[in-house]
């Protein structure tokens, strides 16, 4: 038996020749990436952040500092967090300026503003085993009324692997091969849906297995995925919460016999990475193939009733991958681009504005 776990991501910089290098054997790489608009986005690392308002092809240094930007969180084009390993920035100001927030107890792992004060955010108690780009394996609840400054832990639910809110009041959890809902603005929780596995489902499909939860609207995509697979394959199926209930999207067909007895097109690859939901119609979902050493893109604008596939070349797959989409046409991919020597892997984004038909390179670190 195998388990699951779920998933979900954005960019920016300067032009010309801005020295972002750590060390030769080193260099510094996208961690992060995150649009507003076809336009205007955000792209952070190891020890910086960029941002953009042309679309990617110029890019303006904004932060330099000790933090490792692991994500963004915009509520407006002005107001917005970014979270690094080990604290949090703020800016009200479109990033003109951050202010580094005051340090939580424990990291954070992930947030998720609603306004510019109310959010909602996710601990990191635990660590794990566990492919790139997954949630931790156990974390905790946690949110803040004051803008990130301060947070409130809630003892439930318990390992709390990802969250979303699609308003102040309707939200969700993805925790190993369930998905908990709240309609009070947090106060209770409920489960709203535990992957089918036939026959025993509990211990064995525990074990290793996470769930990533995006909203988009009143919709909630989550990528149940695990890291008990061999082979560079790891076994994951995505699902979505419709007006008819929870239907499943597509599965890592290598491990069939593992999920569910359904029906559903095969996954983006044989390993999982980063998604995006943009609304209740259109969601896109980033893997890894290592059997051709490629990244895949699979999208859908109808709600899954039909995908389309798209492969990116030259990216190293062994690093952390970011992704950030824009309605029906535009998408970034910020990682490492792929060569022959470590100290050659320089961060890379790719961009696409024909809904990922085609990728281009529009910016590497120096």
């Amino acid at each position: 038996m195998l388990t699951y776990r779920g998933f979900t991501f954005v960019v920016l910089l300067v032009v010309g020749c801005f020295n972002l290098s750590k060390t030769a054997s080193n260099p510094r790489t996208f961690a992060a990436i995150s649009f507003r608009t076809p336009l205007v986005g955000w792209a952070g690392g190891n020890g910086f952040i960029l941002a953009t308002k042309d679309g990617g092809h110029r890019w303006t240094a904004q932060y330099s500092g000790p933090l490792s930007i692991t994500s963004f969180d915009f509520v407006s084009q002005r107001i917005g967090w970014a979270l690094g390993r080990s604290g949090l920035l703020r800016t009200v100001d479109g990033g003109a300026n951050w202010s580094v927030l005051p340090q939580p107890r424990m990291p954070l792992a992930s947030v998720d503003f609603l306004t510019v004060n109310v959010g909602w955010g996710v601990f990191r108690v635990r660590e794990g085993f566990h492919p790139l780009d997954f949630p931790p394996v156990e974390g905790q609840l946690v949110s803040t009324q004051d803008g990130g400054r301060t947070w409130t832990v809630h003892t439930n639910p318990r390992r709390v692997q990802s969250l979303c809110f699609s308003d102040l009041k309707h939200g969700w959890i993805g925790s190993q091969i369930f998905v908990l809902g709240t309609a009070d603005g947090g106060r209770s929780w409920s489960r709203s849906f535990v992957v089918p596995f036939p026959g025993r489902t509990t211990s064995m499909a525990l074990v290793n297995s996470f769930a990533s939860a995006r909203c988009a609207g009143q919709s909630v995509w989550v990528w149940f995925a695990s890291s008990a697979g061999a082979g560079n394959q790891d076994p994951y199926i995505a699902y979505q919460r419709t007006t008819k209930g929870w239907k499943p999207m597509f599965d890592e067909p290598a491990f069939f016999t593992s999920y569910p007895p359904v029906r559903v097109p095969a996954g983006p690859g044989s390993y999982p990475g980063p998604f995006e939901a943009v609304t209740s119609r259109i969601a896109y979902f980033v893997g890894r193939d290592f059997g051709k050493y490629t990244v895949v893109v699979l999208d859908t604008h109808d709600q899954g009733k039909s995908w389309k596939r798209h492969t990116i070349r030259g990216l190293s797959l062994g690093d952390n991958l970011s992704a950030s989409f824009v309605g029906t046409r535009y998408g970034w991919i910020a990682g490492r681009a792929l060569a022959r020597q470590p100290n050659e892997r320089r961060g890379v984004i790719l961009s696409t504005d024909d809904g990922g038909r085609s990728w281009s390179r529009i910016y590497t670190l120096h």
